[in-house]
Order: structure tokens, then C-alpha cells, then sequence
């Protein structure tokens, strides 16, 4: 028990440090599905199912990020303002059924 409560002070305390809350770093880190991809620009639209389907403004690749198609499933990252200023990390491999 004293180390979930350590574990608690400690993101607290780090939400604390950037001025954000705990619900802000919640929304850092998302899956989502891409909506619209341009391979050319190298940007994603991702729609989130758990946020109702509400989609994200452009989010570029990372360098050595592959374009993803429609359809698939990708982790993003946000900054803790919103979904409007984030990156696209890459396709999350499903793995065969």
C-alpha cells in the first residue's frame, strides 16, 4: 500500500512540476483510428471511439514513421492542452488472430 501511495505522490507531484492536472496527462498518450491519411504531406487524422469519435487536427509522422493507411489502429501523443498540437507515433501491430 505505501508504495501505490509513493506511486500517487510522485505523479502528483510531476502534474504539479508542468502545471498540468492528472486529467491533462490522461490525454497525452491515445489510440485512435486514422480517418484520413496523406502520404505525400505525411499527416493523419485520427478519430478516438472512446472520445466519441471526435478527430484530431493534423498530426504529423515522426521521421521514421511509415504513412498508415485508413482504418488502422495508431498510438498518438498530445500536449496537454487538447488534441490540436500532437504526432502520430506509429501503427500498433494487432498481431495475428
Amino acid at each position: 500500500m505505501r508504495l501505490a501511495a509513493a506511486a500517487t505522490q510522485h505523479r502528483l507531484k510531476s502534474a504539479k512540476y508542468w502545471g498540468g492536472s492528472m486529467s491533462d496527462l490522461k490525454n497525452t498518450i491515445r489510440i485512435g483510428i486514422v480517418s484520413t491519411s496523406d502520404h505525400i504531406r505525411r499527416v493523419v487524422r485520427v478519430a478516438f471511439p472512446d472520445k466519441d469519435d471526435l478527430v484530431s487536427d493534423e498530426l504529423p509522422l515522426l521521421k521514421h514513421v511509415p504513412t498508415p493507411e485508413i482504418g488502422v489502429q495508431v498510438l498518438c501523443a498530445f500536449l496537454p492542452n487538447g488534441i490540436s498540437v500532437g504526432f502520430c507515433l506509429g501503427e500498433i501491430d494487432e498481431g495475428e488472430s
